[in-house]
């Protein structure tokens, strides 16, 4: 456990596991109702993010930038499944091509060998 979370007085640092650090913030907006923004900064942010946050204001009044649920890694990820799942009927399709051709090929040079022995 860090030191800043270890000694904080007032228990405004927390450090643990995520779900864990989820149902203590839900709790702690549910135990103090008009105290906090009924909204957890972070929980769904970019996806999630490792660091969570209560407030009393708005959080863009604190400077915390309006992100959206989405990770950017999503979208590349996303684009990345698409492309390798049609990819990979050209490559079975290219593979087949390839045995068919190297079978023609090896029949050719055994039919060649045959006809010089005669």
């Amino acid at each position: 456990m860090p030191a800043c979370a270890e000694v904080c007085p007032t228990g405004a640092i927390a450090f643990g596991k995520r779900g864990d650090l989820l149902r203590d913030a839900r709790g702690r907006i549910d135990a103090n109702g008009g105290r906090y923004v009924n909204y957890i900064y972070g929980e769904r942010e970019v996806g999630g993010t490792n660091h969570l946050y209560l407030a009393g204001v708005p959080f863009i009044r604190l400077g915390l930038p309006r992100l959206p649920a989405e990770a950017p890694a999503e979208f590349s990820e996303r684009i990345q499944h698409t492309i390798y799942r049609g990819f990979i009927a050209p490559v079975a399709l290219y593979a087949m091509l390839c045995a068919i051709a190297l079978r023609n090929r090896k029949k050719r040079e055994q039919a060649g060998i045959r006809e010089e022995e005669e």
